[in-house]
C-alpha cells in the first residue's frame, strides 16, 4: 500500500477533491438550490461527488506522476477527466434524485469544475516553484547528449530554480565548463558549502571511488543522484520497473499491451460495430448501392489488401467510390482526382465510404479508433523513410484516428505529412485509454457535420 501511494501525487488529489467539493459547494449557493435541500440530499451529493471523481481519475491515472508533467500534457487529461465525472454524475443525480438539483444547475457546476481545475493545478505548480526548491548542483561525467538532457528537463522542472555550477570529467564540453578531472572531485565535495545536489552521469571512477563520493555527499548533506546515461537510447520515452530492488529500464510502454485493456477495446469494438451493422448498415447499402451501380459500372464494394495488427496484411472493406482502374493498389487518391465518381467524392467527403468496414472491426481485422490502415506499398516505402512508422502497427488499425481528428486526414503528398501523421499514431499509441476513443469518435462525427477542407 505505501509503495501504492508513493507513486501517486496525493498533493494533487486533495487539490482536486477541495476543487470538487467547493466548486459543487458554490454551485449550490449561488442557484439558491442548496437552502431547499435536507442534510441525506446534501450528504448524498457529496459522497457521490467524491466517490464519482476518485473512480474516474484513478481510471485516468491522472495522479501517477511522480515529477511535474508539461501543463500542455496535463490539461487535456484533465478535461476528459472532469467530462467523463460530470457524465457519471448527471446519470446518477437524475436517476437516483432527479429532484435534488437541476438540469440547469448541474451544467453550471461543470462549467465551474472545467474552469477551477486548471486555475487549482497552476496554483499548485506555483507553490512547486517556489523559493525553497533553489539548489545548486554539479554533474558528473555525462557526454552533451546526456548534459543537454538534463538541461532541458531541468528548465522545464524548475523554472530557473536549478543552478548549475559546473562538471567534473576529463572531456571538455562546449555546452558546460568543467570544475576540474576526477581526482579533484573529492577534495572539491569535501570543501563545498554550497552544492546541494550531485548528479552522476557516468565517469571513469571505480565503484569503489563512487561509493567513496557517495559517503562524502551524506556527510556534507549533498544529494547524490544517478540519471542512466542510457536514457538517449529511448526516444519515445523511458519508464523505470522495479524487479524487485533491481531498476531496469524499459521502453515506454503502450496501454493496449495490458491483457484487461485489450479485452475492454475489444468489448466495445463487437458492441459499437454490431450496432452499426445491424441498425444502419442495411438500409445504407441499399441506398449507396443503387447510386453506385447507377453512376458507373464495377462492384459495389471495394476491397483492398492493407497493413494491419503487427504489418499482418487484411482485406479491407469500402464502398467504390472511383471507376475501376489499374492504378488502384500503388496511387493514391488526389483532390480533383479524374477517377472518382460524383458519388464518390460524396461518399468520401461524408466519410460513408469507410462504413463496410465495421465488417472488419466485427471480424477483429480493425478497431472503431486506431491508426488509419495504409496500403501496402505506403507501409513498404515509409517504413524505409520513417523510423517510428511501424509502431503503428502495435495496435489494431482503426476506422477513424488521432491523426484524422487532428487534421492528418485525407492524402499525404509530402513525407512531412505522413510524419506528422505517424508522430500521432505513436502518441495514440502510447497514450490509448477508454476516453480517448470516445473522445475520437465524438471529433470524428463532430468534423463530419461541420466539414473539413481535406476531406474529399
Amino acid at each position: 500500500m505505501t509503495k501504492t501511494l508513493k507513486n501517486h501525487r496525493l498533493d494533487l488529489v486533495i487539490s482536486d477533491l477541495l476543487t470538487v467539493n467547493f466548486t459543487l459547494l458554490i454551485t449550490l449557493w449561488i442557484s439558491k438550490e442548496f437552502i431547499n435541500l435536507n442534510i441525506l440530499q446534501i450528504v448524498f451529493l457529496f459522497l457521490l461527488s467524491n466517490g464519482l471523481w476518485i473512480i474516474v481519475s484513478l481510471i485516468q491515472k491522472i495522479y501517477k506522476w511522480k515529477e511535474r508533467v508539461r501543463l500542455e500534457k496535463e490539461l487535456p487529461v484533465l478535461w476528459i477527466t472532469a467530462l467523463s465525472y460530470f457524465s457519471l454524475f448527471l446519470i446518477i443525480q437524475q436517476l437516483i434524485v432527479p429532484e435534488v438539483i437541476s438540469m440547469g444547475t448541474s451544467i453550471s457546476y461543470l462549467g465551474f469544475l472545467v474552469i477551477a481545475i486548471p486555475i487549482v493545478r497552476l496554483l499548485v505548480r506555483f507553490l512547486d516553484f517556489s523559493g525553497v526548491d533553489s539548489f545548486n548542483y554539479i554533474i558528473i561525467g555525462g557526454k552533451g547528449t546526456n548534459i543537454k538532457h538534463i538541461f532541458k528537463s531541468f528548465q522545464y522542472v524548475y523554472r530557473g530554480k536549478a543552478n548549475c555550477l559546473g562538471r567534473f570529467g576529463n572531456t571538455p564540453h562546449d555546452i558546460i565548463g568543467n570544475i576540474g578531472d576526477y581526482p579533484g572531485l573529492k577534495e572539491y565535495i569535501k570543501n563545498s558549502k554550497n552544492v546541494q545536489k550531485l548528479f552522476y552521469v557516468y565517469s571513469e571512477l571505480s565503484n569503489e571511488e563512487v561509493r567513496e563520493i557517495m559517503q562524502i555527499c551524506q556527510t556534507k548533506f549533498i544529494d547524490f543522484e544517478i540519471i542512466p546515461r542510457e536514457t538517449d537510447l529511448f526516444p519515445r520515452g523511458v519508464k523505470v520497473e522495479f524487479f524487485d530492488d533491481l531498476p531496469v529500464l524499459l521502453l515506454k510502454g503502450e496501454p493496449l499491451f495490458r491483457l484487461r485493456n485489450k479485452i475492454l477495446k475489444r468489448t466495445f469494438d463487437i458492441i459499437f460495430s454490431s450496432l452499426v451493422l445491424l441498425l444502419i448498415f442495411p438500409w445504407l447499402l441499399l441506398i449507396i448501392a443503387i447510386l453506385i451501380k447507377l453512376e458507373s459500372k464495377g462492384p459495389i464494394f471495394f476491397i483492398q489488401d492493407r497493413s494491419g495488427y503487427k504489418g499482418n496484411s487484411f482485406p479491407c472493406f469500402k464502398f467504390r467510390t472511383m471507376a475501376v482502374n489499374n492504378d488502384a493498389n500503388n496511387k493514391q487518391a488526389t483532390k480533383y482526382d479524374h477517377r472518382i465518381t460524383k458519388i464518390g467524392a460524396f461518399l468520401r467527403k461524408t466519410s460513408l465510404d469507410e462504413f463496410p468496414q465495421f465488417i472488419n472491426v466485427f471480424l477483429g481485422q480493425m478497431s472503431v479508433v486506431g491508426p488509419r490502415p495504409h496500403m501496402l506499398k505506403h507501409t513498404e516505402d515509409y517504413s524505409k523513410l520513417i523510423d517510428i512508422f511501424m509502431i503503428r502497427h502495435q495496435v489494431k488499425p482503426g476506422i477513424t484516428g488521432w491523426a484524422q481528428v487532428n487534421g492528418y486526414r485525407g492524402p499525404t503528398e509530402q513525407l512531412e505529412q505522413m510524419e506528422n501523421r505517424v508522430q500521432y499514431d505513436v502518441w495514440y499509441v502510447e497514450n490509448w485509454s477508454f476516453w480517448l476513443d470516445i473522445k475520437c469518435i465524438f471529433y470524428t462525427v463532430f468534423n463530419i457535420v461541420k466539414g473539413e477542407d481535406n476531406a474529399f
